[in-house]
């Protein structure tokens, strides 16, 4: 889930960097989420890639705290809130194995990354979630 201080209800240019876009990190790797119109939509359709903006608005101003959410589980879904409102969903993780199909991903890291800018975090909470 990228986080950045692109004001909230603007883009700059064909770069943006605002809160609850995806970005995949990793060479081999691809998710799907639903897009309507360029963005995420959860009536949209079916899209595989590695990133997609979400609607703009839902971002604080600059100065203010954003609480973000993640909720994954396992490879086949994630949810990203922003402010108490989903923003993505992303679906079907993958990795390309060594022979290049794609198989399920099975684990990964929690990664906090400042890019082009200073970021601050505050109240980080890592919560399993049990589902049967």
């Amino acid at each position: 889930m990228q986080i950045g201080e692109t004001p909230a209800t603007e883009s700059f240019g064909p770069r943006r960097f605002h809160t609850g876009d995806l970005f995949v990190l990793g060479k081999h790797l691809r998710v799907q989420s639903m897009r309507k119109d360029g963005s995420w939509d959860p009536n949209g359709d079916l899209f595989t890639g590695k990133s997609g903006p979400t609607k703009l608005g839902v971002e604080k101003n600059k100065g203010e705290w954003n609480q973000m959410e993640i909720q994954v589980y396992g490879s086949k879904k994630a949810v990203f809130i922003l402010n108490g409102e989903i923003v993505y969903e992303i679906m079907n993780f993958e990795q390309k194995n060594e022979s290049g199909d794609y198989i399920q991903l099975t684990e990964g890291h929690i990664g906090l990354q400042a890019e082009w800018a200073e970021i601050l975090y505050r109240n980080i909470l890592i919560k399993e979630i049990i589902t049967q």
